[in-house]
């Protein structure tokens, strides 16, 4: 037992178990009491590591109820190590609420860094970094679906989780939301099968489409240009229509791969080459 209690958020492996950091191994070790999203799950990766301590569940349904016991616990002197199945605890995952009452309780809350799927998925994008907003898991309809997506097409980075089943419907829905915009789909990242695909919504839902059947955890990157970004003025759209000259391009291609580079709509440069 400690000498004084502490709730430490421990980021465990997203798909590679050789990711877990020493730090994180060693917090584990020495927990009085792990806090476990999925205690099954997490048994494993204890039983991996030769750790044995004892668990208490707590997840979306019972965080709130649960969270009481966690810091009793830690107000007890003990410390208590707090975990989700994969990834940062509290980042799309539950968290947030045991984190809350602990600082409300006076319980010192700290963190072992490590994995995180948004942010791991970001970085081999090769859309803009500088800025970005995390979605979670997008509304599956509805209003709150299309607001979302509204909101996205306004400009920026979005990264945002999906399942398998509905990645195509999301992307294509985007699409149409934000003309097109560039995404990245990173699929079974940290994994033997890991894949990143890139381009635009339609043309990486058509790929994913033509399969039949996609696997995996996905993390989906979305960028759109901003409103006060580059404007089609006459000498803008004079280079566009040497390229597309010289690179033998229709319309909707060119107006594609100038819309990627300069971040103008992808409508407006094909309106002004169709001569709309």
């Amino acid at each position: 037992m400690s000498d004084s209690g502490r709730l430490t958020l421990v980021a465990t492996p997203i798909g590679n178990l050789g990711d877990i950091s020493p730090r994180a191994v060693q917090t584990l070790s020495e927990a009085d009491l792990i806090a476990a999203e999925d205690t099954r799950h997490t048994g494993r990766l204890l039983s991996h590591l030769g750790i044995k301590k004892p668990m208490v569940a707590y997840y979306d349904a019972n965080e709130a109820h649960r969270a009481g016991r966690i810091i009793e616990a830690c107000l007890a002197g003990q410390a208590v190590a707090l975990v989700c199945s994969a990834g940062h605890p509290a980042i799309s995952d539950p968290g947030y609420v045991v984190v809350r009452e602990a600082v409300a309780a006076g319980v010192t809350v700290s963190v072992i860094p490590g994995p995180c799927a948004a942010v791991s998925a970001l970085s081999v994008s090769g859309l803009p970094t500088d800025a970005f907003c995390f979605h979670g898991f997008p509304p599956r309809k509805g209003p709150d679906r299309k607001a979302l997506f509204t909101r996205i097409s306004s400009g920026g980075t979005h990264i945002l989780y999906e399942s398998p089943k509905r990645i195509v419907a999301t992307l294509e829905d985007i699409g149409l939301a934000a003309d097109d915009p560039q995404v990245a789909v990173i699929r079974e990242l940290t994994k033997k099968f890991e894949e990143v695909l890139r381009g635009s919504a339609s043309d990486v839902a058509s790929e994913l489409a033509s399969r039949g059947e996609v696997l995996g955890e996905i993390v989906l990157i979305v960028h759109t240009p901003t409103p006060d970004g580059a404007t089609l003025d006459a000498e803008t759209l004079a280079r566009i229509q040497r390229m597309q000259s010289e690179a033998g391009l229709s319309n909707k291609d060119a107006a594609k791969a100038a819309a990627a580079l300069l971040g103008i709509s992808r409508k407006e440069i094909y309106d002004a080459l169709a001569g709309k």
